[in-house]
């Protein structure tokens, strides 16, 4: 259905989904997580790139280095219940392992940094949507993740 999309938290992989034909979801990703761009970079010299350039939206701490955050494609704020959403958006991403084609499946990848919570949560989608809606259809499924009762 066209107004439908699955909602999914971590551990499900981008992969699976694309491989089920599942077109239209938004994805609760780990902090780790790294993707491609859906283009090679401009070849300087030596061997040609085979894939495109690695997208990591957040830096993280590898052998005692710290790998930087790739610049994001697009800055957006609002402000919800007297304080500032920040979210920084990568688009048009495929996976590490895909070389880059027209023809490859895509998806979006948004960094949401609310002051309410201490991590920013990293959602990616292949549907075009505003972040005010990636967000507010990640937090709709909140309510069926209670505490289970007991008797």
């Amino acid at each position: 259905m066209l107004d439908e999309i699955a909602v999914i938290d971590s551990g499900m992989k981008i992969g699976d989904l694309q491989e089920a034909e599942i077109d239209r979801f938004v994805l609760r990703l780990a902090i780790n997580f790294t993707a491609r761009a859906n283009y090679l970079p401009e070849h300087i010299r030596g061997r040609k790139p085979t894939y495109g350039a690695r997208v990591r939206p957040l830096p993280r701490k590898h052998t005692g280095k710290t790998l930087e955050a790739t610049k994001p494609d697009e800055n957006y704020v609002w402000v919800e219940h007297g304080h500032a959403i920040r979210v920084e958006i990568w688009r048009k991403l495929i996976l590490n392992q895909v070389v880059p084609a027209e023809n490859n499946p895509t998806f979006d990848v948004y960094a949401f940094y609310d002051p309410a919570f201490e991590q920013p949560w990293l959602l990616a989608t292949p549907v075009a949507l505003k972040p005010e809606s990636v967000r507010a259809i990640y937090k709709d499924r909140w309510p069926v993740e209670q505490i289970p009762l007991s008797t």
